[in-house]
């Protein structure tokens, strides 16, 4: 675990919110070394100043100082540890090192029983452990000792953090010294036996004493110290009180209880919220002839230290981004309403909701764009349920409704109105935005009896009506698992293919029709599995889109073509470019220039003979794309726009985007009527304008090659010249020419 390793952990999603000039939420609290306390905290003075100058909207802002002041305050006043599940130690903050005597270095990769002092019983650990390993906070008291031998005591909150499956993956410790509270308390026992009231009443926290009467009331008799002064809750306004007199009644019935516990000879200890302050309250019987005079007790305020534990819970169980609650949360409200049905009857339906297109908006109009856009959905998905039901961003462009009470008929009315309501119009940043859902419904108890089948049919149905069309619902029915599971299939088999190096590549050649002439080949990945024979790339492609597997496929077939071409320079053939398509997922991953470089250096290929063919979409997202090509131009590699035409580009971006050449989408050239012929021509005369190449696909006649000679387009590529062939047979055909 580095030792930047940031206290406040986040529940990772899809997308990394961007703060601007390249800040993330991360750096923001993430990244101040462990160096000192007294550094840290100028650390942290400095980024409260940063993050007031950075470019961020009002609620990214206001969650960075939230987090900078919980970690601030964090680092002032609690000993603070990360371990993982196993309970090893990951971070350690200086007053951990400091109470402990031990080093970073010799705590983190430890456990906790480095400092165990052998006080407490096994059965006290069995107890805490299982209470956070089912994912719920546990508070006690701890007595540790340090590397000295030295004995301290820390009261403890210790909260789970819970994975996508409902699983703690690491804990949070939050500790306070309260070594002096206990040796005080011991003192306080003998001091107040004697009743040396002057001397509590110098104490910083509230001492107090309750009686119990002939008539078995509970009355206070003392009341001192400076929280006691400062509260106006001292022994000259309570003495002879019933605690019933001094508090809101259910405050007085949890403290009451709390007493009587102590009478019976119990050492006890509570948290009371009241009078706008949150109290750490201990209980002690003090005995007298064997038997229970009077209970002492001690309150402190805990008001920060809640505080912060509510924010951090809140950050666990819901969305940063969108302020919903969070896969971890919907879960759990979808389990309590299970068992709720279980026992009372009805029925309830889940709905599993993902936005057609947001990948293409996020692609071309930036994260920020995007990030705003979800919370826009987020706020009209509440706004178009009812209060009772639960709406929550699952991760991604992906939301989740719990519908209680709901049958499939009332489904079917909900479904519609979503339908109609989210494909409404979104303003963004001054800009017209439309996206619509695909809805998946699960109905309990017909589809499912358990949390997991109820999403995971209700996701089977979401996909479902996305292969259906979009922007519509479905009901789920048995068939469609079968669907998901071919659809999960594939993608294994896939990650096999590439392990086990099933891939080939394809060669379709291109020709210039002026001069008869090869003038390059576009490379086009295949997939010949052993048992099943080809799998269309229209099947494999959108998979490895959808699970991220398009990168290492992407890799691969860059790295493929390029040594197959160097293999053909190098026999002496006439040296030739290859066409190679790169996704928008793969152009946007980190280092895409470095890896194209690699691997030319890698092959040997000279740079210019690579054209990367992206997508028009893509082209479009000027501001993040516009350095990649810079960088891809620098490299001296070439770069196309595939299927022009049938996206969005602004013909600025085109002028001002270093793009060699424009391809014609091939559904223009297919069906070659009026609409189709003016949209070839605009294309033709657009690329002769920006002295760019431009080069027709799919072209299978002879019509359509004589129409493309009249308008000057000598560059095509398509069935009418030649199939995308393997290597050994473009060998052939190089050889024949």
């Amino acid at each position: 675990m580095s030792s930047t390793y940031d206290c406040i952990s986040f529940q990772r999603t899809r997308t990394t919110t961007d703060c601007g000039n390249g800040w993330t939420l991360q750096d923001a609290v993430g990244t101040i070394p462990h160096e000192g306390a007294k550094h840290n905290m100028q650390r942290l003075e400095e980024l409260l100043s940063q993050i007031q100058q950075i470019n961020l909207s009002e609620k990214h802002k206001q969650n960075l100082l939230e987090l900078v002041d919980i970690r601030k305050a964090l680092e002032e006043s609690a000993i603070v540890a990360i371990t993982d599940v196993r309970g090893v130690i990951t971070y350690a903050n200086d007053k951990f090192t400091q109470i402990s005597k031990y080093s970073r270095e010799e705590l983190i990769g430890n456990t906790h029983r480095i400092v165990n002092s052998g006080y407490h019983p096994p059965e006290f650990f069995k107890e805490m452990w299982d209470t956070i390993r089912a994912g719920k906070v546990w508070r006690g008291e701890i007595q540790n000792k340090a590397k000295d031998g030295t004995l301290y005591w820390v009261s403890t909150t210790i909260v789970p953090f819970m994975n996508e499956e409902g699983k703690p993956y690491q804990y949070i410790a939050i500790r306070t010294d309260i070594t002096s509270r206990i040796r005080m308390e011991k003192e306080l026992q003998r001091a107040l036996e004697n009743d040396f009231q002057h001397t509590i009443r110098q104490l910083a926290n509230l001492i107090f004493k309750i009686r119990r009467d002939e008539s078995g009331k509970y009355r206070f008799v003392l009341a001192e110290g400076k929280l006691a002064d400062r509260l106006s809750f001292t022994t000259d306004k309570v003495r002879d009180k019933e605690i019933r007199e001094l508090f809101p009644q259910p405050v007085a019935d949890k403290l009451q209880r709390k007493v009587e516990e102590a009478y019976a000879g119990k050492h006890v200890h509570l948290e009371l919220h009241v009078w706008d302050t949150d109290f750490l309250i201990h209980l002690s019987p003090i005995l007298k002839d064997q038997q229970v005079c009077e209970a002492v007790g001690t309150a402190i305020d805990i008001s920060q230290r809640k505080r912060a534990e509510e924010k951090i819970k809140y950050m666990a169980y819901h969305d940063l981004l969108t302020s919903l609650p969070n896969r971890v949360q919907f879960v759990q409200r979808l389990e309590s309403r299970i068992e709720q049905a279980k026992k009372q009857g009805g029925s309830f339906a889940v709905m599993y909701i993902d936005l057609d297109g947001f990948k293409r908006i996020n692609d071309t109009m930036g994260h920020m764009v995007g990030d705003e856009l979800l919370k826009a959905v987020g706020r009209r998905l509440v706004e178009s349920i009812r209060k009772k039901d639960v709406a929550a961003r699952i991760g991604g462009d992906e939301f989740a409704l719990l519908l209680p009470n709901m049958n499939a008929a009332d489904a079917v009315a909900c479904a519609q109105r979503l339908i109609k309501e989210m494909g409404q119009k979104y303003m963004i940043r001054g800009r017209e935005v439309y996206v619509t859902p695909s809805i998946g419904i699960s109905i309990y108890p017909d589809d499912g009896h358990t949390y997991e089948e109820l999403i995971q049919h209700a996701d089977a149905a979401m996909y479902h009506a996305k292969g259906e069309g979009k922007n519509q619902f479905r009901f789920f029915e048995p068939s469609m698992i079968e669907s998901m599971k071919k659809r999960l299939l594939l993608e294994s088999a896939l990650r096999k293919a590439l392990e086990e190096n099933q891939l080939r590549l394809h060669y379709q050649p291109q020709v210039d029709i002026k001069r008869n002439k090869l003038i390059g080949v576009e490379a086009l990945v295949r997939w010949n599995h052993p048992e099943t024979g080809m799998v269309s790339p229209g099947e494999f492609i959108p998979a490895a889109e959808e699970s991220g597997l398009i990168v290492p496929v992407g890799e691969w077939v860059l790295r493929e073509a390029c040594r197959q071409l160097k293999r053909w320079h190098d026999a002496g053939y006439e040296p030739f470019p290859v066409a190679v398509n790169i996704s928008t997922r793969q152009f946007m991953a980190g280092g895409f220039p470095r890896l194209v470089q690699g691997i030319l250096a890698e092959t040997g290929l000279e740079p210019h003979f690579l054209e990367l063919e992206i997508t028009e979409s893509l082209a479009s997202d000027f501001r993040a794309a516009k350095e990649i090509l810079y960088e891809l131009k620098r490299i001296g590699v070439k770069v196309s726009i595939d299927d022009f035409g049938s996206g969005y580009s602004s013909l600025r971006y085109l002028s001002e985007l270093p793009i060699n050449k424009l391809k014609i989408d091939r559904v223009f050239i297919q069906e070659l009527n009026l609409k189709n012929q003016s949209v070839i021509k605009a294309v033709i005369a657009l690329a002769k304008n920006l002295e760019l190449e431009v080069i027709a696909e799919g072209v299978e006649t002879d019509s359509q090659v004589e129409f493309l000679k009249a308008q000057h387009c000598y560059l095509v590529q398509g069935y009418r010249f030649f199939k995308p062939m393997e290597a050994a047979q473009m060998e052939e055909l190089l050889q024949e020419a």
